[in-house]
């Protein structure tokens, strides 16, 4: 029977999204490792060592990226989202001048315009360059931590928590569209 990495799958689609090269010989020297850990320990254990491994991979991986990415990349990430700051901003202002609501409202739409400028930005970016969506993703998640820290009482926590949550996956599946488009 072959022993096969608990969500394996899972490892395989991060390292896919963040643009990693070679992600099938990452994830089958992996998988062999696993296997052989799996020999000797349980499976949660080798479960654990394969998502260590897994963790400490991704950032290396997303800085070779990056850096195969150059200045260009990480302009293209700069310029979009600047720009898909704007356009959120905008669309909130269009939409609150003439749609009255409670605050309750006005959070949750602009929850919502907030993830749709975030995919809109991702397919933008990913589309004028590769690996943009996970530079602009990094720029949001890093603006979204840095917001809630520094202003952590001015919206609900739900709000804050589907921003740091949804926003990257919205940005990086604007990316994934834009790639399966090409």
């Amino acid at each position: 029977m072959t022993q096969r990495p608990p969500a394996a799958v899972w490892a395989n689609l991060a390292f896919r999204l963040i643009g990693a090269r070679d992600v099938d010989a990452i994830i089958g020297d992996l998988t062999e490792e696993y296997r052989i850990h799996r020999r000797s320990d349980s499976i949660a254990t080798a479960g654990c060592w394969y998502w260590r491994q897994v963790a400490r991979s991704l950032p290396i991986l997303a800085t070779m990226t990056i850096r195969r990415g150059g200045w260009r990349m990480v302009a293209v990430a700069t310029v979009t989202y600047v720009v898909a700051q704007v356009v959120e901003a905008g669309g909130q202002a269009a939409v609150f001048a003439f749609v009255p609501m409670d605050a309750g409202g006005r959070a949750g739409v602009s929850l919502g315009i907030g993830l749709l400028t975030a995919t809109l930005a991702g397919y933008v970016a990913e589309s004028s360059r590769s690996g943009a969506a996970m530079a602009l993703t990094a720029m949001s998640l890093i603006t979204v931590v840095m917001l809630m820290v520094t202003l952590p009482d001015t919206v609900p926590i739900w709000y804050q928590l589907a921003f740091l949550t949804l926003g990257p996956v919205s940005t990086l599946g604007g990316g994934v569209l834009s790639s399966r488009r090409s």
